[in-house]
């Protein structure tokens, strides 16, 4: 009687042991599972990062050659002596919104599935989490912030502008013809208050640029580091 219940203690026991140990095989199955979809996440969102990179140095080499332009119009002393080309040119870029929001789509498909989480390097983690939950955050409210106050002007110019009717041209061209399109740009206030006003805008988004670009390559570099070891 001992030895059958000895026999079935110890059968008893085996299969406790077989069911832990695939147990444990499942659990380390799920584990793997999970980090490589995670570090799978993390080379998607490597890549758009480098994406956000190239396009911030874009921008950035934008501010030099456009702000110059802004200035111009808004001293509106020598406007009569620019070419009708130039004319729109200079007033296009003195009066659109500047930059595109950054690209997140990566990073909102991680933050929806939980796997941002998942990302055992604390470090990491927040670096990632501050890079999109903050700094892309304050970018894209000061790029919404900048088109409200653009789309503002538009209201604005048309009543104070004449219009070329032009069969080509895809922007509001200008009637350079007219003289009194030269005369709003000096004396106009409240037209000159919104050129003012764009161009402080668009001193604070210069300004910003390179922040926002140290932080983009510094979550780029953890992330390889990351992804190396």
């Amino acid at each position: 009687m001992k030895n059958i219940l000895a026999r079935g203690g110890i059968e008893f026991l085996a299969v406790l042991l077989g069911i832990t140990g695939s147990l444990l095989i499942d659990e380390r199955k799920n584990d793997q599972q999970l980090i490589s979809q995670v570090n799978s996440s993390l080379h998607a969102l490597r890549g758009e990062m480098e994406t956000n990179i190239a396009n911030l140095e874009k921008l950035k080499e934008f501010f030099p050659k456009s702000l110059p332009m802004l200035d111009f119009v808004i001293r509106a002393d020598s406007l009569e002596y620019l070419s009708e080309k130039e004319l729109d040119l200079y007033i296009q870029r003195s009066s659109t919104n500047w930059g595109s929001k950054l690209n997140d789509r990566v990073f909102n498909s991680m933050e929806a599935s939980g796997l941002i989480y998942k990302i055992t390097n604390d470090s990491l983690r927040s670096k990632i989490l501050d890079l999109y939950q903050d700094i892309y955050e304050r970018h894209a409210y000061l790029l919404d912030y900048d088109l409200t106050h653009i789309q503002k002007l538009d209201d604005i110019s048309l009543s104070a502008f004449v219009l070329r009717d032009d069969p080509t041209s895809t922007n509001w061209a200008g009637d350079w013809k007219n003289k009194s399109n030269f005369t709003q740009y000096k004396e106009n206030q409240h037209v000159r208050n919104f050129l003012i006003a764009n161009r402080a805008n668009k001193r604070l988004m210069r300004d910003r640029i390179p922040g926002i670009l140290n932080k983009t390559k510094a979550a780029k570099d953890f992330i390889d580091n990351h992804l190396s070891q």
